[in-house]
């Protein structure tokens, strides 16, 4: 606070002495104020890259990418990764056309995913347990956002059947577990059995074209930098994460997927960049929330007054 302070009066005394450059540098000085208390706050945020997959047997993945900002060990930072909390990062749209002319004449033309990662808390990741126990006690992350099946065109806006990915606000669905269902009353219904996030390896029974029943299976890990698994939390850390979902509907046979979150962590940003960035722009939007103008000096470098 004695920086902020001193800011404050370098600004009021050695410069022009109007009302709008005091307030315009005590804004900077403000600014400055909450990044240095966002920072000392935030040293557990960790950026990060995101990638959101549903996989099928047999096919390419339906995937949708992103970035965010998550809170890693917070009650006690370390390298090692503890508790992971995550506010969305991961959203958007991915199509994936069936080439399959015995699906494509039964109406199926294309799956969409219409994502978005939701808001929880996963943990702990480490130390790993034995492979008969349950390594994430805090196992929900829940997905928004629906999973269609695009009838007859590929481009999925006639025709087309749509599951919703939770419901409940997000208490029940992909990544958080229970029971989804869509249709019914004359149309057809579909069921989709939803499970929570592990980094364990999940299986789905699958019958193939010949009657015999075999086991898919996709397995999760937790990574740090050079693949050391005490290290995660720190930058160039990976974690996959997979849940399993079984889809049954009054025609066909039941289709298996899983679905996969990737998080790579990403280095922290510069804080002296951080820090002037974020200072500069408080100071202008406290200015338009005042309603006062610009400095002169700053509107005649901006072109807005002339000479």
């Amino acid at each position: 606070m004695r920086f902020v302070r001193l800011l404050c009066f370098v600004c009021s005394d050695h410069f022009v002495r109007s009302g709008h450059w005091v307030r315009f540098c005590r804004g900077v000085a403000s600014g400055v104020a909450i990044l240095v208390t966002a920072g000392a706050a935030g040293a557990a945020l960790r950026p990060f890259t995101g990638r959101l997959a549903f996989e099928l047997p047999g096919r390419a993945p339906l995937a949708v990418t992103g970035v965010g900002l998550a809170t890693v060990n917070p009650s006690d930072p370390g390298p090692s990764l503890q508790e992971l909390r995550i506010r969305g990062g991961v959203t958007g749209t991915a199509i994936l056309p069936i080439t399959d002319p015995i699906v494509t004449q039964g109406g199926l033309n294309a799956l969409q995913a219409e994502v978005s990662l939701g808001s929880g808390t996963l943990g702990p990741f480490h130390p790993p347990v034995a492979s008969t126990r349950t390594q994430l006690t805090r196992p929900t992350l829940p997905l928004a956002g629906w999973l269609r099946m695009c009838l007859f065109e590929p481009d999925c806006q006639s025709a087309r059947f749509s599951l919703a990915l939770s419901r409940g606000s997000g208490s029940t669905g992909i990544g958080a577990g229970g029971l989804l269902t869509a249709g019914g009353a004359g149309d057809l219904r579909v069921s989709a059995l939803a499970a929570p996030w592990t980094v364990k390896t999940v299986s789905l029974p699958i019958q193939t074209p010949g009657g015999a029943s075999v086991s898919l299976q996709a397995t999760g890990s937790v990574h740090g930098p050079a693949s050391l698994t005490g290290s995660t939390a720190e930058s160039g850390g990976s974690l996959s994460l997979v849940t399993p979902l079984r889809t049954v509907s009054d025609e066909g046979q039941p289709l298996t997927s899983f679905s996969r979150l990737t998080l790579y962590f990403l280095p922290e940003p510069s804080w002296g960049a951080a820090v002037a960035a974020g200072a500069a722009l408080l100071a202008v939007m406290g200015f338009a929330r005042r309603g006062a103008s610009l400095p002169r000096a700053i509107r005649g470098a901006s072109g807005e007054e002339r000479s």
